[in-house]
């Protein structure tokens, strides 16, 4: 276990997004993220890891991998519009433009 510590704790195992390991015990469940962003960095790995993990769908995986992608980066995209509708349906009307409207100089006569 010591030198999966120092791995994850090492420039590459922070290139990778890990964080430190605690020194306290560890239960094998807490590795389970570190295993699936080491195993989804592999060609292949993002498949890999899905099976190993017996997840249904790959959106999962993702999420565990830390890797947006496929279904997860449309949800997110929909996710934004959505977003961007309710905020403008929430702001405040503004008051119309005038298509050739001068710009205004202060201290300028009108």
């Amino acid at each position: 276990m010591t030198w999966l510590r120092q791995w994850v704790a090492s420039p590459a195992g922070r290139r990778m997004g890990l964080e430190p390991i605690p020194d306290e015990p560890v239960h094998p469940r807490r590795l389970r993220r570190t295993l699936a962003v080491e195993m989804a960095a592999r060609p292949g790995g993002l498949l890999a890891t899905k099976v190993h993990f017996k997840h249904l769908q790959v959106a999962t995986s993702e999420g565990y991998a830390g890797r947006p992608g496929g279904a997860q980066a449309v949800f997110h995209h929909e996710w934004k519009k959505e977003e961007a509708k309710e905020k403008l349906k929430r702001a405040p009307a503004l008051p119309p433009r005038a298509e050739h409207a001068q710009p205004r100089v202060l201290g300028a006569d009108p």
